[in-house]
């Protein structure tokens, strides 16, 4: 039944088809289309702009690389461990609230700087990778 169906709808189309014509363009349609794309895109260009300029970005390095060079170079004393309390000490008006002391030792804190830096210079990468990658022309 539904084959019988599905024939006649198949003739009722073609019969339909059959009195239009097909439309054709014209010789020059593509010239025609490609000037008013080219004149368009001219028109309304919107650059490119970075979220992050790269003034700041050099800020931050800079920021950085004296950071780095003053915890190699500066005399650093890290022999003491770090602790809340001394935090606490400066602020004489927080006397009432208790915090635990906890230590952090001098390789765990090497571990997070070093961890943070080669972050960072994973990111710079990737993003001039990307940047080169999807580059908009």
């Amino acid at each position: 039944m539904e084959r019988k169906v599905d024939k006649e709808l198949d003739e009722l189309t073609e019969k339909l088809l059959k009195d239009f014509s097909r439309e054709t363009p014209s010789i020059d349609f593509t010239t025609k289309v490609m000037s008013r794309i080219e004149v368009s895109s001219e028109s309304g260009v919107i650059g490119y702009r970075p979220l992050i300029s790269k003034k700041t970005w050099v800020v931050l390095a800079m920021a950085i690389t004296c950071i780095f060079a003053y915890l190699i170079l500066g005399n650093v004393q890290m022999e003491d461990a770090w602790t809340v309390s001394k935090i606490v000490d400066l602020l004489p008006e927080v006397n009432t609230l208790v915090l635990p002391s906890f230590k952090i030792s001098n390789a765990f804190l090497y571990g997070i700087v070093g961890f943070t830096f080669f972050t960072g210079i994973q990111i710079f990468l990737l993003k001039n990778h990307f940047n080169k990658r999807f580059v908009l022309r």
